[in-house]
């Protein structure tokens, strides 16, 4: 009996994963792997299968939008069961900060628990203690779940292996506090991937979580080693830089933005076009904590979004260009705005996407972000429609002077 009882102590609980994303199955993996037992599948359908077949199982983790079988079809499922140990499964829900109609869906359909993306280490593993039975827990009592955690494991984001919010507010806080002390200088970068949702639906998970992990190690290989960068959000990321100036802040920022639009991005082999959108704000003595701090910057980046994307929107500070009334050139490739003034480029590659970006935008549905660029798309092909119409005899030449006409009145 004694023997049973240590096998059964030293026994890991037994969790469930369910998440048709394998990128995110190995994020929740590197935090649960050393304390749990783990079986992964890809979708809700195989996850009721092994269900079924495993009685060992003690918890459930499941992502929502998932194929054959999504999130809450699958909660009902298992609420709705004959088998008392599936009825009561514990099951932990994954869901965006923002996605509260899921959230409130997945309530309804009986979820015990809610995980937020960016999944925080400390947090996942608070929440399976709180749903595994007490003899399923460690035996030591000191193993509290921030100390199952190394502390650098515990103060990054499992899938990018940025700091996670949690540590860049800490981190914050501390450099303000710094910058107050010694009057030095401190600037903040906040900026989101562009129509990230199109991306997410077209391709989904396991790519949009590639797409997510490849762009903060383009942060990480842009930035200073004094630097923290961060992820807050989803899709959003931040950039702390202790004892840079504004304009420093607003070069980095468009290294960044010219580097994530260079970086391939792929799904099965075809390139999908990625661009940011950034929001730069420098400290002064207004700003007295990280909250406010980043509500500043979220407010450019918003402005910088709501303006088209793919571009820079950053406060005004003494000896800034802001005076400057010069319109940016058609080869800026971020527009800098500041303050509403007029824009100031940036000297970088075209803003207009290529005529394969273009494509690929139209493929994804993104009219939205084409809308503005249709006339100088046209002008780069008019010439092309031109020669075939003269070399194959189609016919245009009529439609070819009309369009010519239509376009002298538009200005770039």
């Amino acid at each position: 009996m004694l023997i049973e009882n240590s096998a059964q102590l030293s026994k890991k609980p037994r969790i469930l994963v369910i998440d048709d994303s394998r990128v995110m199955r190995k994020a929740i993996s590197r935090i649960l792997d050393s304390q749990f037992d783990l079986i992964e599948t890809e979708d809700g359908e195989a996850g009721w299968e092994a269900l079924l077949g495993d009685e060992s199982i003690d918890v459930i983790i499941t992502d929502v939008e998932m194929p054959r079988l999504d999130g809450h079809a699958l909660l009902t499922r298992i609420r709705s069961s004959e088998v008392a140990r599936i009825r009561e499964m514990p099951t932990i829900v994954i869901t965006g900060a923002e996605d509260e109609p899921a959230k409130q869906k997945a309530y309804a359909c009986g979820a015990t628990d809610f995980v937020i993306k960016p999944i925080d280490g400390p947090q996942l593993l608070a929440c399976m203690r709180t749903h595994l039975k007490s003899d399923q827990l460690p035996s030591k009592p000191a193993e509290t779940a921030a100390a199952l955690l190394t502390e650098e494991e515990a103060n990054r984001d499992p899938l990018t292996q940025l700091y996670n919010r949690r540590f860049f507010m800490q981190r914050g806080e501390q450099d303000i506090a710094f910058a107050k002390r010694h009057g030095s200088q401190l600037s903040l970068i906040k900026l989101d991937i562009d129509n990230f949702k199109i991306i997410f639906g077209k391709y989904g998970d396991d790519t949009a979580d590639n797409i997510l992990a490849k762009l903060a190690q383009v942060l990480l290989a842009k930035i200073r080693q004094e630097d923290t960068a961060g992820r807050l959000a989803g899709t959003e990321f931040a950039v702390l830089l202790p004892s840079a100036q504004h304009v420093e802040a607003m070069v980095l920022a468009e290294r960044l933005s010219a580097a994530v639009k260079a970086e391939i991005f792929e799904h099965e082999g075809v390139r999908i076009p990625i661009t940011i959108s950034i929001g730069v704000i420098t400290w002064d003595d207004s700003i007295e904590t990280i909250e406010k701090f980043l509500a500043q910057a979220e407010k450019h980046l918003r402005l910088a979004k709501g303006t088209g994307g793919n571009r820079l929107h950053t406060n005004a500070t003494k000896g800034s260009a802001k005076s400057s009334d010069t319109p940016p050139p058609s080869n800026a490739d971020t527009v800098v705005i500041v303050n509403g003034e007029k824009p100031i480029p940036i000297p970088a590659p075209s803003l207009e996407p290529t005529i394969d970006a273009a494509l690929q935008m139209l493929a994804m549905g993104d009219l939205a972000g084409l809308e503005s660029h249709l006339p100088a798309l046209t002008r780069r092909i008019v010439p092309l429609l031109d020669l075939c119409n003269k070399r194959l005899g189609l016919g245009l030449s009529f439609a070819i002077e009309s369009l010519k006409e239509k376009l002298a009145d538009y200005s770039d």
